[in-house]
């Protein structure tokens, strides 16, 4: 959640170097269980959201043990199959998330068009109403 605030504050220019910061305990009122449903996790006396967690070194790429992968070749197959199928699955979300995000700015732009099209005809509406009383209509009262 870090990275993402950041990444909007610099996109829109905010500096948020100063800023403060306050951390959430257990014993806050919020919970445990509120925390965890809103993406973060336990991190030392902290919470923090799963995309912030630190990379320690050596856990990243470890390396499988050719034991492991030859005592259980059948749970490895398993284990790529998934990892190929949440990949793919992550990348037709990602692609169907653009294609939501193109369709919302082509709805807006049509909405913006619409509410611009009624503000001149209501405009248009007030001018002509003016001009009745103008000439000489509201003088009877």
């Amino acid at each position: 959640m870090l990275k993402a605030k950041k990444r909007i504050c610099d996109y829109k220019g905010v500096n948020i170097e100063r800023e403060k910061v306050s951390h959430t305990l257990p014993s806050n009122e919020i919970g445990q269980g509120a925390l965890k449903q809103m993406g973060f996790i336990p991190h030392g006396n902290n919470f923090i959201h799963k995309g912030d967690v630190p990379v320690e070194e050596g856990e990243e790429d470890a390396p499988i043990p050719d034991e492991l992968k030859k005592a259980h070749p059948h749970i490895w197959r398993k284990i790529a199959t998934l990892t190929r199928r949440m990949e793919e699955t992550y990348n037709l979300q990602a692609i169907r998330h653009q294609e939501l995000l193109s369709l919302h700015a082509t709805q807006h732009e049509q909405m913006c068009g619409l509410i611009s099209d009624i503000d001149n005809r209501l405009t248009n509406v007030e001018l002509h109403l003016e001009e009745e009383y103008d000439d000489g209509s509201s003088e009877e009262f």
